[in-house]
């Protein structure tokens, strides 16, 4: 006897690469191959049957007081909630530009309550649920896949040897500090050998040696295209050593190995856990003198950069692809289920319109009416 599929609802606020990565990717795929059905909805789009027909609701790095009005909603229709991170946001440095709104008491609040509020806390870290998994009652891990992989190596036509960073805006201030010394000697050392690009931060060091710079692009598919474009033979991937940085996921291995580029990794948690040395990646000490060793190695040995390339791109058909990383999602939601009968009746006016109108006139009596007529759930 056929199992029916589970109906899983994904709340986002924003299509950013941390949710297409941690779940979005992964469900679609299920979804078009019959094995899950799935939407994924932001706040304001969410009606009363969205929620009746979920079994299974994921929140990823939901943090405002809107996601936990709805959580809390949910959790009394009995559906099972599943709490999605990939950073640790409730120690975010002060050095990075969301510093201050996660630093803010209320959201601090909304995000432990959130996790409160979930029966299942799900992350591509191992650091982040051994860290927060004795919150919840389950926990497990999710795998990013590498969303567009090439098929094939080919050389430029330029004849160079194309190096690259690629990252979020934030990341300006580790790529000068880590890095800035070594890419100055790789381009002193090899002037009409390399290339140096970089995707995404503003840094000094590109400003200093006039780098040829990409803006960073908010749409994940149009990021994806022009990663594709610029086609690097070596991708760079420094990342600090510490406690806000091991509950990182090691994605530039997953995107590089997509593209078959050879990524360079500082040799640190989640780096060092996820990177073959000198098979998938090089692993490298963050000092000038072993990053500007280790550049220099795959610039001048060829033979090596091929193999290592092909190398990657097996890596990502076979580790990282979209069909093994969501079957393997698929598996662990199969164990997750209801974990509680519905609580009560759901009134048939619509939730955002009463919840707006709370927030707007910011009286205590339309609060008031939230909490003791919203989401009487029917059965």
């Amino acid at each position: 006897m056929s199992t029916k599929p589970k109906r899983i609802m994904l709340v986002y606020t924003a299509l950013i690469p941390s949710v297409y990565l941690c779940g979005y990717v992964q469900l679609q795929y299920l979804c078009e191959h019959g094995f899950v059905e799935f939407e994924a909805k932001r706040f304001a789009d969410i009606t009363k049957d969205d929620v009746l027909r979920a079994d299974i609701v994921l929140f990823i790095r939901n943090d405002s007081l809107q996601d936990v009005w709805l959580a809390k909603q949910c959790r009394k229709a009995g559906k099972y909630l599943i709490y999605v991170l990939d950073d640790d946001l409730l120690n975010v440095p002060s050095y990075i530009s969301s510093a201050r709104y996660y630093q803010n008491p209320s959201v601090r609040e909304q995000i432990k309550q959130m996790m409160s509020l979930c029966d299942c806390f799900m992350s591509p870290s191992e650091v982040l649920l051994a860290k927060y998994g004795k919150r919840f009652s389950r926990v497990f891990r999710v795998i990013e896949p590498s969303v567009m992989q090439v098929t094939e190596i080919t050389p430029h036509q330029d004849g160079r040897v194309h190096i690259g960073f690629a990252g979020s805006a934030d990341r300006g201030k580790d790529l000068d500090e880590i890095l800035g010394g070594a890419i100055e000697t790789v381009i002193r050392k090899y002037p009409e050998r390399v290339i140096v690009e970089i995707f995404g931060p503003e840094t000094e060091l590109s400003k200093r040696l006039e780098l040829k710079t990409y803006p960073y692009l908010d749409a994940y598919s149009e990021y994806q295209s022009l990663m594709k474009e610029l086609h690097w033979d070596i991708g760079l991937a420094p990342m600090p050593d510490s406690a806000f940085h091991r509950c990182k996921h090691c994605n530039k291995l997953v995107e590089y190995a997509g593209f078959g580029i050879v990524g360079i990794y500082s040799d640190v948690i989640p780096y060092s856990n996820a990177v073959e040395d000198g098979v998938t990646g090089l692993l490298c000490e963050d000092t000038e003198n072993a990053w500007t060793a280790a550049i220099s190695r795959l610039v001048e040995d060829g033979v090596l950069r091929k193999s290592m390339q092909e190398n990657c791109l097996r890596l990502a058909g076979e580790t990282y692809s979209i069909e093994r990383t969501a079957m393997e999602l698929l598996e662990q939601l199969q164990q997750c289920g209801t974990s509680r009968q519905p609580e009560s009746n759901l009134p048939l006016y619509t939730l955002q319109k009463l919840w707006i109108r709370a927030v707007c006139l910011g009286k205590r009596v339309w609060l008031a009416v939230l909490k003791r007529t919203l989401w009487k759930i029917k059965r």
